[in-house]
């Protein structure tokens, strides 16, 4: 991982950009104030975004299992009042 000021990016942005393509670099630019960015490659953005809608469709698989399971379980409100109805 690298770390850049902005007048320092800017200066040599080609040498930047050339090592986070070519040597999968992460470079943190501080801009001051707490404040910066991090530059990765499309590659590595890609497989973060992947990564992370993946996990997203899993929780989501998982929740609506368990709502499955819950209705199986415990009965709606209506559908406890239909069975009164019925007997």
């Amino acid at each position: 991982m690298r770390t850049a000021n902005y007048t320092d990016l800017r200066a040599n942005l080609k040498g930047y950009i050339d090592s986070v393509i070519d040597d999968c670099e992460t470079v943190i630019v501080n801009r001051g104030k707490g404040s910066g960015v991090v530059m990765i490659s499309l590659d590595e953005y890609n497989s973060l975004k992947e990564n992370i809608s993946c996990r997203h469709l899993t929780q989501w698989a998982l929740f609506v299992k368990e709502r499955k399971i819950l209705r199986m379980v415990m009965p709606s409100p209506r559908m406890k009042e239909k069975a009164l109805m019925i007997s």
